[in-house]
C-alpha cells in the first residue's frame, strides 16, 4: 500500500507539471500565455486573460508547488491541505468567462493531479501497509491514467463549451458579417431572405474580419487569437470549416486592429492573397495549401482580387502596375505603370472580360486577357 500511495503521489505531481505545458485559458502554452497575461495593450487597459487569469495560474501553481514538496517531505496533512485548496480554484479557473479565451484541459487536469496527490496523502497519513515496487508502478499507473481520461474529458468540454457552430442544407448565395464578443466569428445570412444559414464563433478568436471569396463560394476569417493571427476558410453554402492556419505571431502591437496592416486580406476566386513582404505575397488555395506570389518591383504590395483569375497590385514610390498569374504562380502580363495619387485605397474589380483598378477619383479599366488598357 505503502508504494502505490508513493507512486501516486509521483504520478500526481509529474501530471501537475504536465498540464501546464497543455492549453491554459487560450489555446496556448500555459508559460506564454502567463507572460500575455500581464501584457498592456490599449493604453491602460488589460486585454484578455488580464490580470486576473494570471494571477489565478499563479495562485494555482504555488498550491501545487507546495503540495508536492509537502508531500517529498512527509508533511502529509499541509499537502492534503494544500492539494484540495487547489481544486476548486483548478475548476473555477476552467469554467469562468475570460473574454476572448478558450477554456483549454489544463486547469482540469491540474485540480484532479491535485485531488490525487490530496487522497494519496490522506491514505499515507491513516496507513502504513506493505511494500514493493509492483505498487509503486501501479500507484503511478493510475495517477497517469487518470489524468490522461481527465485530459481527454477537458478537451471535450472545453470544445462544447468555446466553439459555437451550426450548418446549413440550404442552397443560394450568402452574405457574411462579423461577430465580436465573449464568443466571436461570422454569421452567414441568405441573400434572398436574410434569415441565418449558419455561423461559427469561438471564444478564443478576438477582432474578426470577415470577406466572401471572388467566386462566392468561400468565406474567409481572420482573426486574432491569443498572440497569433490565425485564417479560417469556410464552404459559403454549409458552413463547414475548410481550413485553419496560423499567419503570424503577434506581440505588443498597440492600436485599433483596423488599422494594422496584417489584418489586409484578399480574397481571389476560392483562395486568399496576403502580404507577405516586399517581394512576394502569400496564397492559399480553396483547400488551404500555401504558395507565394514573386511581385515584378520588389516594393510592396497594395491590393488583389479576381472571381477566377488572380491580380495583384504592387505600389513602387507611387506608381502602381496590376499583373496576373495562373494557378502555378507564373505572371501571364503585366500592365503599364500606373501614377495614383497617393494615400487612395486601391480596389481590384473583376468584370470578366475587363479587370477595373480603382483608387479615389482614379479608375482604370484593362483587357483581361492582355493587360492592355481600355478606353
Amino acid at each position: 500500500m505503502r508504494g502505490m500511495v508513493h507512486g501516486a503521489t509521483a504520478g500526481a505531481a509529474v501530471a501537475f507539471v504536465t498540464s501546464w505545458f497543455l492549453p491554459w485559458m487560450g489555446g496556448a502554452a500555459a508559460f506564454p500565455l502567463l507572460g500575455h497575461a500581464f501584457t498592456m495593450w490599449f493604453w491602460f487597459l488589460f486585454e484578455s486573460p488580464g490580470p486576473g487569469a494570471g494571477l489565478e495560474i499563479v495562485l494555482m501553481a504555488l498550491l501545487g508547488i507546495v503540495a508536492i514538496a509537502s508531500a517529498c517531505f512527509s508533511a502529509h496533512r499541509t499537502a492534503a491541505v494544500t492539494a484540495l485548496l487547489g481544486v476548486p480554484l483548478g475548476i473555477h479557473v476552467m469554467v469562468r468567462d475570460h473574454p476572448g479565451l478558450e477554456s483549454g484541459p489544463g486547469p482540469l487536469v491540474a485540480a484532479v493531479a491535485l485531488a490525487v496527490l490530496a487522497v494519496a496523502q490522506a491514505i499515507a497519513f491513516r496507513a502504513d501497509l506493505g511494500r514493493g515496487w509492483w505498487s509503486t508502478a501501479a500507484g503511478a499507473l493510475v495517477a497517469v491514467l487518470l489524468a490522461v481520461a481527465t485530459g481527454f474529458a477537458g478537451s471535450a468540454y472545453a470544445s462544447a463549451r468555446d466553439v459555437d457552430a451550426t450548418t446549413s442544407t440550404g442552397t443560394g448565395a450568402v452574405t457574411v458579417s462579423a461577430q465580436d464578443g465573449a464568443l466571436s466569428g461570422v454569421t452567414a445570412r441568405d441573400s434572398a431572405t436574410g434569415a441565418e444559414r449558419w455561423h461559427y464563433r469561438s471564444r478564443g478568436l478576438r477582432f474578426p474580419s470577415v470577406k466572401l471569396s471572388g467566386d462566392g463560394s468561400t468565406v474567409f476569417v481572420r482573426a486574432q487569437r491569443v498572440d497569433e493571427q490565425d485564417a479560417l476558410a469556410f464552404d459559403a453554402v454549409s458552413g463547414k470549416l475548410r481550413w485553419q492556419r496560423t499567419l503570424s505571431v503577434v506581440s505588443s502591437w498597440q492600436g485599433r486592429p483596423g488599422e494594422h496592416p496584417s489584418f489586409d486580406f484578399f480574397p481571389v476566386g476560392s483562395g486568399l492573397v496576403l502580404p507577405l513582404g516586399a517581394e512576394q505575397v502569400r496564397y492559399f488555395d480553396a483547400d488551404g495549401r500555401e504558395s507565394t506570389i514573386q511581385l515584378d518591383k520588389d516594393c510592396g504590395f497594395s491590393a488583389a482580387g479576381g472571381a477566377g483569375p488572380r491580380y495583384v497590385v504592387e505600389l513602387c514610390v507611387g506608381l502602381l502596375q496590376l499583373f496576373t498569374v495562373d494557378p502555378g504562380g507564373k505572371h501571364l502580363w503585366t500592365t503599364p505603370v500606373i501614377n495614383v495619387p497617393n494615400g487612395q485605397a486601391i480596389v481590384v474589380t473583376d468584370k470578366g472580360d475587363t479587370v477595373v483598378v480603382t483608387g479615389g477619383n482614379y479608375r482604370e479599366t484593362f483587357d483581361a486577357a492582355t493587360g492592355k488598357p481600355r478606353l
